[in-house]
């Protein structure tokens, strides 16, 4: 047995096996790893079928000590070995992996290294995906089994899923308990491609890596996989990886940044507006009270008058073929000299225009409306666009194919690329000056393909990535052109929270927050990406989920403490929607109460604009403080049973070092608090925002008006 003291923990390696057998801390075993289980797993690619081997089928396995590291040599048929090393550095156990490999093998992709930890036993796994998920007391049913064909880059699989994608960090986390922890995470800062997913093994979850195409030839991994542990919970688990993160190419801090425009950073209000339908998967006419475009500018006047400051209208479902149509998409219902003339008129009053799009999928028909896009199809030669699937078809997204069919395009295919370009420069012909292009491109994910006639490995892999910064180097030079020409700044956003490698292309991110135990949906989700990656980029939150018939004002109760600039969708009547959705839901009479949810944006607002710009716009999210005596309030609608605490509240430092607790009451009642925080005792200032804004000093307990919201701020020491 090999032993390794790391930190406050012993991790130890079967000598001939090279398997990890143990990682203990504090007297506790935290791995649940099998005497069965592999050190890694290759699948290859053979004709149409994915193949598989693993460490324990290896003809020979020999054992040696190589640079201070050590190095076990899997040895398999054909020449095929692989090298596995294993070291210590900078208080981390370190992976390393090299390859020797024959022509004859089409490796997709290694699954490396093999962690494994319980179920159960009151542990919680954090995973990096969407907003972030932490699963609570983990079942097998909480996850993907671990199989084969859960790895496969198939269309079951979906096509955004991987990093760089909507897995937009490197690494996971699992604590027991007793807040025993460990953390394993890739440190690649050049963006190439892998899986990273905790998937159900036989007697725990496997904490996964797999590493994805690149594998021609010989290879040695361009990066370590490190193991360490730490003590705590989630905050803990994700600084291990924060630490790293903020040392990488795309940790660039707001505050400061020259390209970010002012008018964005001041946080504008997003008016979500839907040109045609109410649903996606429902009928497609065009919304009568927003066009002709005068009609639009009227409701958002009234909107103005209830809710001041900067809005930025986003334009949704606007498409010529229907909502959501790609790229055969021009000219938008109402016309495109409208689209501009209603840009225009929005900038005159202080407001910009915005979009959401479609990203590179092609959509060949409509159900909603009849559209049939085949003939466009073959015009403009799309099959030359389409990604492939390992059998030679195409790929299909399958999620939507009953209502919107379309197929994944090839980022790779220059052709994909100029219609993306010539669509974002019409987009900004038309006046928009917010462009969300990359959607359905969750996370900044580029779609997999394995065709052969692209130009690209005929696999996923680092081309994936690379054809990618193609696209936003001529998005730069599209809004570096708009800058020249008219004096227009121009920002772009994706849909879902940035993939981390992706953040210096982009201003803003689609975050979709959702309270933690809401019942009606995810209830995994925890902030971390606000915690790695809020000082870096702004977030978008005119979608979201909140509980009826209280959604708005739990929705942006919550957008506030998480950072995110608010916002709501507006219904054709002029009215808010309302209920707990993450996009949209029918337009028919809306729970809850109106002018409830304009109150909870203009306290938002308020707050954000103002004193705590300095924390929820630029500043970095902290560990949250410790509240004494909250209040839980439970309720009923319908037949669902809710339970949320009646405070939400978050902790923030500023680029100044100053710390800040954030507090927002979503409820219509005044509310009382206790704090504890040693970051915020003595020499604070305590500002209130509810209908007014006033400051107060700091006191044993602490009153939020109803709707309202509170920031304790550290001042500096005179």
């Amino acid at each position: 047995m090999i032993i390794f003291k790391i930190n406050e923990g012993t991790a130890a390696f079967d000598q001939k096996t090279g398997q990890i057998v143990s990682y203990i801390k504090n007297n506790k075993e935290l791995l649940k790893n099998m005497p069965e289980d592999p050190v890694f797993r290759i699948e290859f690619l053979d004709g149409e079928r994915f193949i598989y081997l693993d460490s324990t089928q290896a003809n020979e396995i020999r054992y040696a000590m190589q640079d201070g590291s050590h190095c076990w040599t899997y040895c398999f048929a054909e020449g095929l070995r692989l090298l596995s090393y294993i070291g210590m550095e900078d208080g981390a156990l370190r992976f390393r992996l090299a390859l020797e490999n024959g022509p004859q093998h089409k490796i997709c992709q290694i699954q490396y290294p093999w962690i494994v930890v319980p179920y159960g036993e009151g542990g919680h796994v954090l995973q990096p995906y969407n907003i972030g998920y932490l699963f609570d007391n983990p079942q097998p049913q909480d996850f993907k089994p671990d199989s084969p064909r859960t790895w496969q880059f198939e269309e079951r699989n979906g096509a955004f899923h991987h990093y760089t994608g909507r897995t937009f960090a490197q690494f996971m986390a699992y604590y027991d308990r007793n807040g025993n922890g460990l953390a394993v995470m890739a440190q690649d800062s050049k963006g190439y491609v892998k899986q990273i997913m905790p998937v159900a093994a036989a007697k725990g979850v496997r904490l996964g890596f797999s590493h994805v195409g690149d594998w021609s030839g010989n290879r040695r991994l361009e990066y370590d996989i490190c193991l360490r542990d730490f003590q705590g919970d989630w905050y803990d688990g994700a600084q291990v990886y924060r630490s790293w993160s903020d040392k990488q190419p795309w940790a660039r801090p707001l505050y400061g940044r020259k390209d970010l425009p002012r008018w964005m950073a001041d946080s504008p209000t997003f008016l979500m507006i839907r040109l045609q339908g109410a649903l996606d998967a429902g009928p497609a006419t065009v919304n009568q009270g927003f066009l002709p475009y005068e009609r639009l500018n009227r409701k958002i006047m009234q909107f103005n008058e209830q809710v001041p400051g900067p809005v930025l209208p986003v334009l949704m479902a606007w498409e010529k073929g229907g909502p959501w149509v790609y790229p055969d998409c021009f000219p938008p219902v109402g016309g495109a000299e409208e689209m501009e003339l209603f840009a225009r008129e929005q900038k005159s009053k202080g407001n910009h225009a915005g979009t959401y799009s479609n990203g590179t999928r092609w959509v060949v028909a409509h159900a909603w409306n009849g559209y049939d896009g085949t003939k466009y199809f073959e015009e403009q030669r799309g099959e030359e666009t389409v990604c492939m699937t390992k059998d030679g078809t195409p790929w299909k997204q399958d999620w939507d194919q009953d209502w919107r069919p379309s197929y994944t395009s090839c980022m790779h295919v220059e052709r994909t690329r100029k219609i993306a370009a010539d669509y974002i420069k019409t987009m900004i012909r038309n006046g928009i000056d917010w462009i969300q292009f990359l959607d359905q491109n969750n996370g900044c994910s580029v779609f997999p393909c394995f065709s052969e006639k692209h130009g690209h490995e005929n696999m996923p892999g680092r081309w994936m990535t690379r054809s990618l910064e193609k696209l936003f180097r001529k998005m730069a030079d599209l809004k570096e052109q708009a800058y020249k020409e008219e004096k227009r700044e121009i920002v772009y956003s994706v849909e879902g929270p940035s993939c981390e490698y992706f953040i210096p292309c982009l201003d803003v991110c689609d975050s979709r927050v959702n309270p933690r135990g809401n019942p009606n949906t995810e209830k995994n989700q925890v902030p971390l990406y606000q915690f790695l990656y809020h000082d870096y980029i702004l977030l978008n939150g005119g979608f979201g989920y909140g509980p009826e018939p209280y959604h708005l004002e739990i929705k942006n109760a919550l957008n506030l403490v998480t950072g995110q600039i608010p916002g709501a969708v507006l219904m054709d009547d002029g009215n808010l929607q309302n209920r707990d959705t993450d996009n949209w839901a029918p337009w028919d009479a809306q729970p809850g109460s109106q002018a409830a949810a304009v109150g909870m944006l203009n306290t938002v607002n308020t707050m954000r604009r103002n004193v705590a710009e300095a924390w929820l716009v630029y500043g970095k999210m902290q560990r949250p403080a410790e509240l004494l005596e909250t209040e839980t309030v439970q309720w009923q609608y319908g037949k669902r049973c809710n339970e949320l605490p009646a405070v939400f509240h978050s902790a923030w430092s500023a680029p100044d070092g100053r710390t800040a607790v954030v507090l927002a009451n979503w409820t219509g009642e005044e509310r009382q608090i206790k704090i504890k925080d040693a970051r915020i005792d003595g020499g604070t200032a305590i500002t209130v925002c509810g209908q007014d804004i006033w400051q107060c000093a700091g006191q044993e307990r602490i009153c939020i008006p109803a709707l309202g919201a509170v920031l304790i701020e550290q001042r500096k020491p005179k």
